[in-house]
């Protein structure tokens, strides 16, 4: 036994393949959870980014920009699931890591949205 207060107490007494297993459930019943919330997070960014572009997103720089910036929130959003997988596999099981990742980066995400059109409309004088 380890005198370390922080190491995990039940993977380190299982064999590789078990922790291994014990590692595959904990990604897929977090991940599967993040999905979930995927719905919750697009069902906030769809409309404040159509309400915050709104007749300009039929301009192509503008269009190109939110498609863009869509794309890369989807992947950025995959690092919630992936902390929270770190965290879960260490052995903290409470449920306030998700929300507050979720909820930071979400904010993080509209913050990001807003200074990209910020950006694109008000352009630097030369």
């Amino acid at each position: 036994m380890s005198d370390n207060p922080y190491a995990p107490t039940v993977e380190t007494s299982l064999p590789l393949e078990s922790q291994q297993a014990s590692l595959l459930l904990i990604a897929k019943q977090t991940f599967l959870a993040w999905e979930k919330l995927r719905l919750v997070y697009l069902a906030v960014l769809v409309p404040f980014t159509l309400l915050l572009t709104g007749e300009a997103l039929f301009q192509v720089e503008v269009f190109w920009l939110v498609i863009g910036g869509g794309v890369f929130a989807n992947l950025c959003y995959f690092a919630g699931p992936l902390v929270e997988t770190y965290v879960r596999w260490l052995g903290y099981h409470q449920r306030w890591p998700r929300w507050c990742l979720f909820i930071t980066g979400t904010l993080f995400t509209m913050a990001l949205a807003i200074v990209s059109l910020a950006v694109l409309q008000f352009p630097t004088p030369a």
